[in-house]
């Protein structure tokens, strides 16, 4: 089973403040979110993280709560807040086990589903015109979304601080009514025009 999630904070007390979370201390929100991660996402499933585990930004604490992630097949996106040379740690070997490809941008095939993974939300992403999925973290429930378009932050923050199925994500995306992008974008005036609607620069 396919699972995606992004936007846990270890360690970050003032996240709790920033976002509303629900807890009273930053133990209790460690202790909720392995426990909701490890209960959900099982040792042979595909996690796909998108980022931002913990903002401490040292190696050996990352890795410690890596570690604490009973999940094998990890499939890690590049945050913000991440080690320092956490990519080149990954390219010589030095990333815990459970980490099975770590990098900025993936799109894998889900269940015959394309999704683009990206830390950042894209406005304009590979396929976004066929009906792609993208999913994305890193706004913390900040970002407004168009009610037609097939993109989504997967962050715990927007999801009542819960990890997602792919069959969650695609029940909440596949319920928008679905409109090719560009035709939002024509009818401003400003974007995908056809060929010979350009001015000429």
């Amino acid at each position: 089973m396919d699972w995606f999630s992004s936007d846990f904070h270890f360690g970050h007390n003032n996240i709790i403040k920033y976002c509303n979370r629900p807890f009273d201390s930053v133990e209790s929100m460690n202790s909720a979110i392995l426990t909701e991660v490890n209960t959900k996402v099982k040792p042979s499933d595909t996690l796909y993280y998108l980022g931002d585990l913990c903002m401490d930004h040292n190696f050996t604490q990352w890795a410690k709560w890596i570690e604490q992630i009973k999940c094998q097949n990890i499939y890690y996106l590049l945050g913000n807040h991440e080690p320092d040379d956490l990519q080149k740690i990954y390219d010589d070997g030095g990333c815990p086990k459970n980490i099975v490809w770590l990098g900025d941008y993936l799109q894998p095939k889900c269940s015959g589903k394309r999704i683009v993974l990206f830390h950042y939300p894209i406005e304009s992403w590979n396929g976004s015109h066929k009906g792609v999925y993208h999913l994305h973290s890193h706004s913390h429930k900040e970002l407004p979304t168009s009610a037609t378009m097939r993109r989504m932050d997967v962050g715990v923050d927007c999801h009542n601080m819960k990890v997602l199925s792919l069959d969650e994500v695609l029940k909440i995306l596949d319920a928008r009514p679905w409109v090719d992008p560009r035709v939002e974008w024509r009818t401003k005036g400003d974007l995908w025009k056809q060929d010979h609607e350009r001015t000429p620069v």
